[in-house]
C-alpha cells in the first residue's frame, strides 16, 4: 500500500484542515472524502489499488482527527465543509479531480456540484445519502426531529462530553465490540475485525460534539435540486445489507443523476469497504476504465435510472 504524506493549509475561515497526499505525482488526481466517522484508514484497499496510478488526495473534515476545530460549534455546515474543500483543491493547484466518496462524503461532493462542477471530473458516490429530502425514506418526519433535536442538545455540552469517547477509546473491549456487531448482523459476515475496531478507537477519539454538530448540519442540507444537473459521469454504490444508510438512499441518488450508474455489493453492511472490497473493486474498474477509449465494457453495472 502506498504512503501517505501529511499535510495542513489554513481555510476560509481560520480553520486548520489536515490533509494527505501520495501515489503517482503526475497522475490524474483522485479525491478520497471520509465518511462520518472515517478517516483515511478505511482506505486502505483503494490505496492498493489505484495508489500506482493516480495521485490520492484525501482530507480530514474540521474538527475532527488531524484538522482543527472550526470557530464556533454552528461552523460545521455542509457549504462550509465543500468550502474547505474547493480550498485545499486551490492550495494543491488541482483543478480537477475524480471523487470518490463513502457516507458523508456522498452528501459533500454532491453539494460541491452545485457551484462547483467544473471541477468534478468523476464521481464513485458509496452508501450515503443526498440529504434532508431523501432521508424521508428511511426516517419519518417525527423521527428526523426528534434525531435533529438529541443531536443538536448533545452538540452544545460542556468539555466532560466532548473527552468522553477517550476514555472509552482506551479500553480493550473494541475488539469484543466488533464481533458483537458482527453476530447480530450490524455489519457483513466478512468484516475485517482489525479495521473495524481501529475505525471505532479512532473515531471516539474525537470531540463527539463535532461529531452531533455535523449530524445537524447534514440534515439540515439538501442536493434534491443539484442531482439533475449532475453532467459527470457517476457510479453509485449500495450495500446491499446497510442498515445505516439503506440501498434505497443509493438508488434515490442514482435515480436523479443523469446517465449515473448503480452497483449493489451483496452481503455488504454499510462498511463494505472493509468486508467486501473486491466487489467494490472490480466495479470501480470498470467505472474508471470505462472514462477511456478502448476501456473495459461496463454493462455488468446498472443504469440507476432502471433500479
Amino acid at each position: 500500500m502506498i504512503d501517505l504524506e501529511q499535510h495542513e493549509f489554513v481555510s476560509f475561515d481560520g480553520t486548520r484542515i489536515g490533509y494527505f497526499t501520495g501515489g503517482k505525482a503526475d497522475g490524474p488526481v483522485m479525491v478520497l472524502a471520509n465518511g462520518w466517522g472515517g478517516n483515511r484508514a478505511i482506505w486502505h484497499h483503494i490505496l492498493r489499488r489505484y495508489g500506482k496510478d493516480y495521485r490520492i488526495v484525501n482530507w480530514d473534515y474540521r474538527g475532527l482527527y488531524s484538522s482543527g476545530p472550526a470557530p464556533s460549534i454552528n461552523a460545521y455546515s455542509v457549504p462550509n465543509q465543500v468550502a474547505d474543500l474547493i480550498g485545499l483543491l486551490d492550495h494543491l493547484k488541482i483543478e480537477s479531480a475524480t471523487f470518490v466518496a463513502w457516507s458523508m462524503g456522498v452528501q459533500i461532493c454532491l453539494e460541491t456540484c452545485r457551484d462547483h462542477q467544473d471541477r468534478v471530473d468523476a464521481m464513485v458516490l458509496m452508501q450515503g445519502s443526498s440529504g434532508k429530502n431523501g432521508r424521508k425514506l428511511v426516517e419519518p418526519k417525527k423521527v428526523q426531529e426528534l434525531k435533529y433535536d438529541g443531536c443538536a442538545k448533545l452538540s452544545m455540552r460542556g468539555d466532560g462530553f466532548g473527552r468522553a469517547g477517550r476514555k472509552i477509546a482506551k479500553q480493550t473491549l473494541l475488539r469484543p465490540f466488533a464481533r458483537v456487531t458482527r453476530k447480530l448482523g450490524l455489519v457483513g459476515p466478512n468484516i475485517e475485525i482489525g479495521s473495524m475496531s481501529g475505525l471505532v478507537q479512532s473515531w471516539l477519539g474525537n470531540d463527539l460534539r463535532v461529531f452531533f454538530s455535523i449530524l445537524c448540519a447534514l440534515d439540515d442540507n439538501d442536493t434534491d435540486d443539484v442531482m439533475p444537473d449532475v453532467s459527470c459521469p457517476t457510479l453509485v454504490i449500495a450495500g446491499a445489507q446497510d442498515s445505516i444508510l439503506p440501498p434505497v438512499l443509493s438508488e434515490y441518488i442514482a435515480a436523479r443523476v443523469p446517465g449515473a450508474k448503480l452497483l449493489s455489493i451483496a452481503g455488504g453492511s454499510h462498511f463494505a469497504m472493509i468486508e467486501e472490497p473486491e466487489q467494490i473493486l472490480q466495479g470501480m474498474d470498470k467505472f474508471l476504465g470505462g472514462l477511456h477509449p478502448g476501456a473495459p465494457d461496463t454493462s455488468s453495472v446498472s443504469n440507476g435510472a432502471n433500479a
